[in-house]
């Protein structure tokens, strides 16, 4: 059965991000918020495909795009402090799994946009916690509109 290339896309990131960053779950097109008892955690969301089909006869070239969001907490006296240092090391972590990653049916592109990082502040949880927005793009090459990863 061919895999449509939005799901192997998909699914390829959630691989690369589960074997590259060792105790931090990822899950997929979750829509229920995380309970702080969750963290530390990613979540991808697949976000919309763009076709290209002028670079090369025959040939199309999709931009998936998808957000990851990632959720630490911290604890003991310095909660606050080692919250904000846990998110910027989970967002480096996530960089780092996926620049210019080749992960077989498509090629990772870091956006280059902004990286939205939140440290809930104490009326809105007990503990230190927050959380980053980061987006990414995905290339993937079909023959000429087809909506199928070449690979299985």
């Amino acid at each position: 059965m061919a895999t449509p290339i939005r799901e192997a896309v998909l699914a390829a990131v959630a691989d690369r991000l589960a074997a590259s960053i060792v105790g931090v779950p990822v899950e997929r097109a979750r829509r229920a918020a995380v309970d702080i008892s969750e963290y530390p955690r990613l979540v991808l969301q697949g976000m919309e495909m763009v076709p290209d089909q002028s670079q090369s006869p025959g040939l199309t070239f999709w931009t998936v795009r998808f957000t990851i969001t990632g959720y630490v907490k911290g604890e003991g006296p310095s909660a606050d402090l080692l919250a904000e240092q846990r998110l910027s090391a989970l967002h480096a972590q996530v960089s780092a799994a996926l620049e210019g990653a080749d992960l077989g049916p498509c090629t990772v592109q870091a956006t280059n946009g902004q990286v939205d990082f939140v440290m809930l502040d104490a009326s809105s949880s007990s503990v230190a916690s927050g959380y980053f927005d980061v987006g990414f793009e995905a290339l993937a090459i079909t023959p000429t509109a087809s909506p199928y990863a070449t690979t299985t």
